[in-house]
């Protein structure tokens, strides 16, 4: 009898370690960004623990692959359906927002998502399209960014950066409109380059660690936070 309950402790506290073990992997890191700065590896991390953002794998992340608008909607989306920011339209499947997302397209969270963010001014599309395929440029994450600032908290990036001093070297290579918000980032911290190259595509690692500085902005009781300028994103 002993015996047997001895046993049946044993295997309780392996299925507990194992299961423990298989947590701590799905949540805690992806091999491909072992090498990363360690801020960078733990706000994948962050977003990966708040289903926020998803590896392309199990095991895979893919940080130097570039961003799409479409992964950006569905992520930007989780977040604020998640922390009751806004809710989606419970009639999202029975009218469109972009030409290009019908309401039968397959990826029915993308769907979902992109009516949740164009109804609340964060994605307002370009000639009525998503274009959700299309890789998204540095200026645009800037705009996105602070819409879902301006959405989550009624201050705008500039609003938090009002005394802070900026230092984008190329910010005249950005278009007018996004020249405030670059430099908003910059100037908190949340962009840790001087040289912000508006025009390239986002990267899924860098969109992880701008979405995740802002998210900590946002989630603040204060109107100021300062992030260290050591990592390049």
């Amino acid at each position: 009898m002993k015996r047997k309950l001895i046993y049946t402790i044993m295997f309780v506290l392996f299925c507990f370690v194992f299961l423990m073990n298989h947590i701590s992997v799905s949540a805690s890191g992806f091999d491909d960004i072992k090498k990363l700065p360690n801020q960078m590896q733990q706000e994948v991390q962050d977003l990966t623990k708040r289903n926020i953002i998803k590896g392309t794998t199990p095991t895979t992340f893919s940080p130097n692959t570039t961003i799409t608008r479409g992964q950006v909607v569905v992520m930007m989306g989780r977040y604020i359906e998640q922390n009751g920011i806004a809710k989606v339209d419970k009639n999202w499947e029975e009218m469109d927002r972009f030409m290009d997302m019908p309401l039968r397209v397959k990826d029915r969270e993308l769907l979902k998502y992109s009516t949740l963010l164009y109804d609340n001014g964060i994605f307002k599309g370009e000639n009525g399209r998503l274009n959700p395929y299309n890789h998204m440029t540095r200026e645009q994450m800037a705009l996105t960014l602070n819409r879902l600032m301006v959405l989550a908290r009624s201050y705008s990036l500039i609003d938090y950066a009002y005394d802070l001093q900026s230092d984008v070297v190329d910010i005249q290579k950005a278009t007018k409109e996004a020249r405030p918000y670059i430099e908003a980032l910059n100037a908190l911290g949340i962009s840790n380059v001087d040289t912000f190259y508006p025009k390239n595509s986002v990267t899924r690692v860098q969109f992880a660690s701008f979405l995740s500085r802002t998210i900590k902005l946002i989630e603040r009781n204060h109107h100021v936070i300062h992030f260290e300028k050591q990592l390049k994103s």
